[in-house]
């Protein structure tokens, strides 16, 4: 009994160390560096928006975000994921957990919208978005507090591109590439100053 007393005060003990524990796998740089391909692929849509189609700009932020995901695995969580310390293994299967529904609800759901509603591929950017910052939202208690000021920004790109989805290249461009670079921005420098130094 005593055995198993002490084992179950460990185990609370291990949680509220890692509930107390901020994750540090999402690097400012990480979060900088993703921001400047949003503004890359929007400023690229602008300037090229004449001779684009509105199709093939919905593909290429498509693609953009598989690659995100992809870098966010193999940079983020992989290297968290194999840690030597137990505490930043915990943090990042928990934040892991957190994400991939979302991403998981993002990719299903634009595979449904464009085979059986393609009218209504417009909406999909105020999905997105959504996602997105629900995401940041259920991640929050093991990133910084100040996180939420992202997540709320992101449900504000999502309402306003629900009340005016994108119908042209320009209006994509414009309104996803204020969303994942001044979002992914303003993450970056709240990580930045709100980890200690011995944590970046």
């Amino acid at each position: 009994m005593d055995l198993e007393s002490a084992l179950e005060s460990l185990q609370e003990i291990r949680h509220q160390l890692t509930r107390s524990v901020t994750f540090t796998g999402y690097r400012p740089g990480f979060l900088a560096g993703v921001a400047g391909l949003a503004a890359i692929l929007a400023a690229g849509q602008l300037a090229w928006h004449a001779s684009m189609s509105v199709a093939a700009a919905y593909a290429q932020w498509m693609v953009l975000a598989s690659l995100i995901v992809l870098l966010t695995v193999a940079l983020v969580f992989v290297p968290s994921l194999r840690s030597r310390y137990a505490v930043i293994r915990s943090l990042a299967r928990g934040v892991a957990l957190q994400f991939a529904p979302f991403a998981v609800v993002g990719a299903v759901g634009t595979i449904i919208t464009y085979r059986l509603a393609p009218h209504l591929v417009p909406y999909l950017p105020a999905g997105w978005c959504a996602a997105f910052g629900l995401s940041i939202f259920a991640m929050q208690p093991y990133l910084p507090r100040l996180v939420s000021l992202s997540g709320a920004w992101y449900l504000f790109v999502s309402t306003a591109l629900a009340i005016w989805p994108p119908r042209q290249v320009t209006a994509l461009a414009l309104g996803m590439g204020l969303a994942f670079a001044v979002g992914h921005l303003v993450t970056a420098a709240i990580m930045r100053f709100a980890l200690s130094d011995t944590e970046r």
